[in-house]
């Protein structure tokens, strides 16, 4: 049985699949770059950075504490990671990414965070 959340969903989808433009399009991204983020999923990339469809890949992930999250098929299963020095999880990621097998060596992956209070955004890794 779907919630009411799940319904505004599936309604708020149904919208914009009538509206989507876009079909069609190769999916890499024209850049070659991708965002890892664990930023606020209200901060638009579009509008904070001026990347257009297709110019790279955003890919949100952790969070810094539980956002009251009540709707899930099983809550258990959200996987979320906690973390609670900004500075040093973002200096640990890019470490990990660096030094990821898979990682190329040619492929720059810097750190940054963006402060959504202030909206400034600091560089933290080079």
């Amino acid at each position: 049985m779907s919630t009411p959340f799940e319904f505004q969903i599936l309604e708020a989808h149904a919208k914009y699949d009538s509206t989507y433009k876009h079909s069609g399009l190769e999916c890499p991204p024209l850049r070659k770059a991708v965002n890892v983020t664990c930023m606020d999923y209200r901060l638009n990339p579009k509008s904070a950075y001026g990347f257009e469809l297709r110019r790279k890949e955003v890919v949100h992930g952790i969070m810094t504490k539980n956002l009251g999250l009540t709707e899930s098929k099983d809550v258990d299963d959200f996987g979320v990671m906690i973390f609670l020095e900004l500075g040093e999880s973002t200096r640990e990621e890019v470490e990990g990414l660096r030094s990821h097998p898979v990682a190329w060596k040619k492929v720059r992956v810097t750190g940054r965070i963006h402060d959504t209070d202030t909206e400034l955004l600091r560089k933290i890794v080079e």
